[in-house]
């Protein structure tokens, strides 16, 4: 099946909660939208682009969904849509970004992204577990990195907007490449250096539902060796929210979100974590919640 063909879900904008469910090549062909897309990237004023941009209406990709979140998931369809921003690609226009892609098989798509100065790619795969899309999407962007792109690893969230754009140069490849993803999950599931799990015990001194909902977390996530720390601000977020909520005792929490990133160590943790403890910035619970959610964790 093309992957044209393949449905997602549309919201009439960033804050609308309603979907409607449209083949994607009707989402990425659209033209109705190109004026205030053209207002919009020659707005200088950010706040007033972040209105522009939030007024547009936005696909979720990879398939279909109740509601915007990954427990809303309908249908998954395989298909990966990767961010290549301008900020993290500073030496690269557009129009480079997208010679670049176009010599890989299995790009299927690349186009201008809304806002002007960046790029987003398709990639079509024969992943047909939605709980395997963000370790999928990080071993893309590992690869694609050594290419010289660097893409946005809030692509890991299989529920994440892409908002309409317009490109009067897209790159469409017809005869792309399937992705076999067998391969590649199984040799990354093999590389996974096994670590010692620090704590399994949560705070003791409460036994509330809250915590009783971070340990089930924590533990899915233990069994499924993933890394949600490879962020550096979801990494000090996570330790925020954990000291917020649990002081002292949420280090044990942090130690065991930690283990799997390959630049752990147990004394640099130990350290920061005392560190967002004197900080003291009130972040709460519910970003913990949310980027367990974004990184497909559940209970």
């Amino acid at each position: 099946m093309d992957m044209l063909q393949y449905s997602c879900s549309v919201f009439p904008n960033a804050y609308s909660t309603d979907p409607i469910n449209i083949n994607i090549e009707l989402f990425l062909n659209s033209k109705k939208y190109k004026e205030a897309i053209l207002e919009l990237r020659a707005e200088q004023d950010k706040k007033k682009r972040d209105q522009l941009k939030a007024q547009l209406p936005a696909a979720t990709i990879s398939g279909t969904f109740t509601r915007r979140s990954i427990d809303g998931l309908k249908e998954y369809n395989g298909l990966v849509c990767l961010d290549f921003d301008a900020k993290d690609n500073p030496d690269k226009k557009p129009e480079q970004m997208k010679q670049l892609l176009a010599t890989l098989p299995e790009i299927a798509w690349a186009q201008v992204s809304a806002g002007g100065a960046g790029v987003f790619a398709i990639v079509c795969t024969n992943n047909t577990d939605p709980t395997k899309h963000s370790q999928l999407v990080a071993i893309l962007t590992e690869a694609l990195a050594q290419m010289g792109l660097v893409a946005d690893k809030a692509c890991k969230d299989v529920s994440r907007l892409r908002y309409i754009s317009y490109d009067d140069a897209i790159y469409q490849k017809e005869d792309y490449k399937v992705l076999n993803t067998q391969p590649i999950l199984e040799k990354a599931d093999t590389n996974l250096k096994p670590r010692p799990l620090i704590i399994r015990q949560p705070p003791t001194h409460n036994n509330s539902k809250t915590v009783n909902k971070v340990n089930q977390l924590i533990t899915a996530l233990e069994g499924s060796c993933r890394d949600v720390t490879d962020n550096y601000d979801d990494w000090l977020r996570i330790g925020f929210a954990l000291a917020s909520e649990f002081g002292a005792d949420g280090l044990s929490f942090y130690h065991r979100l930690s283990q799997f990133s390959p630049k752990y160590d147990h004394a640099a943790t130990e350290k920061k974590y005392a560190e967002l403890l004197r900080n003291g910035r009130r972040v709460k619970i519910g970003t913990f919640f949310k980027i367990m959610e974004q990184n497909g964790i559940t209970i």
